[in-house]
This record gives structure tokens, sequence and C-alpha cells, in this order.
């Protein structure tokens, strides 16, 4: 899916370039535009961090990860999140629970 790109920071990500005004008079201006780009990823993350009851448009979306990752329910997790991600017309391929965190594959 296409749209804005958003950084690790949650900003709204912005390519930023220099364009001379012209060859007779010195000076330039700031061409700026977001990034757009495949956001897959991004929805994919937002949705694994967000609780049930965030989103107000859809409110059993939300993977509820702090709840689930080291809690009693932690076998049923990877089942949830892929759930939740194939919900919102996010093609998984795999989703894998690792000690370093979620581990999310997406067909292209």
């Amino acid at each position: 899916m296409k749209g804005i790109r958003i950084n690790d920071d949650g900003d709204i990500m912005i390519n930023l370039r220099r364009q001379k005004l012209n060859k007779e008079k010195d000076g330039e201006i700031i061409v700026a535009g977001v990034v757009i780009g495949n956001v897959d990823m991004d929805i994919a993350e937002r949705i694994i961090r967000a609780w049930q009851g965030e989103f107000k448009e859809v409110p059993l979306l939300g993977g509820n990860i702090d709840k689930f990752y080291k809690g009693t329910d932690a076998p049923f997790l990877k089942g949830h999140i892929y759930e939740q991600l194939i919900s919102e017309d996010i093609n998984v391929s795999s989703v894998e629970i690792t000690e370093q965190g979620v581990e999310i594959e997406l067909d292209d």
C-alpha cells in the first residue's frame, strides 16, 4: 500500500532539496516534499503496538503486544498479530516471536 512514510520517531518523513532560483541571481529556495512509499510495515507496527480501543473507528483493532508479550497468553500472540494484520489488508507471509521481538515478513 502506498502512503506517506513516517520515521522511527513517528514523524512524517520529509525529503529536503535546495534549488537555485535562476542562473543570473544568487540564492536558492528549499524544495520540500513528503516521502511517499510502501507503508505496509509502518501500518503493521502501529497495529501491533496499539491497544484495542485506541483506534476509535475500529475498536477491536490492536495487537495489545504489551499485554501478551510476557504474559500467560504469549502462545496466542502470533495468531493474534496475524489476524489483526490480515483484517487490515496487510499481506503477511509469516509472523515469528523471538527474544528480540516480533518479526514480520510481508508478501510483495
